[in-house]
Parts: C-alpha cells; structure tokens; sequence
C-alpha cells in the first residue's frame, strides 16, 4: 500500500491541509480495491503514482524535494 499524505489528527495542521486526502476518501479506495478480483498486489490510491514511479522513471530526488518543504 502506497499512502498519500491523508487528513489526519495525527500531526498538528495535518487535519485541514487542503493537498492532503481526505481520510474518508482514502478509506473508500483502499476498501474499493481490496475488494476488487483479483486483489492488486500493489494498493494504490489516485494520486500516489508519481511517487510510487519516481524512482524508476528516474525523478526520485526532483519526487522528494517537492513533496517534503524541509529540502527547499
């Protein structure tokens, strides 16, 4: 399972930043998938591809510097 930054009470300010996903939508896809037939091997939800691809389409360290503010 490839997580995206998803709303949570989990770190301060991480419930109400609008570029994460919602939790209840990120709940309903990975429900949506796990019952798909036959099960992915890999659960992915709309938006990770571009980090779950970084690596092998050789954009890893460009994928990391825009989803982490700390290496700006």
């Amino acid at each position: 399972m490839v997580p995206p930054a998803v709303q949570t009470t989990l770190t301060p300010g991480q419930q109400d930043n609008e570029r994460f996903m919602p939790l209840d939508t990120f709940a309903d896809q990975v429900m949506a998938r796990f019952q798909q037939t036959p099960t992915p091997r890999e659960i992915l939800v709309e938006g990770v591809d571009f980090m779950r691809n970084a690596e092998a389409e050789g954009r890893f360290d460009d994928t990391l510097a825009a989803i982490n503010p700390f290496l700006k």
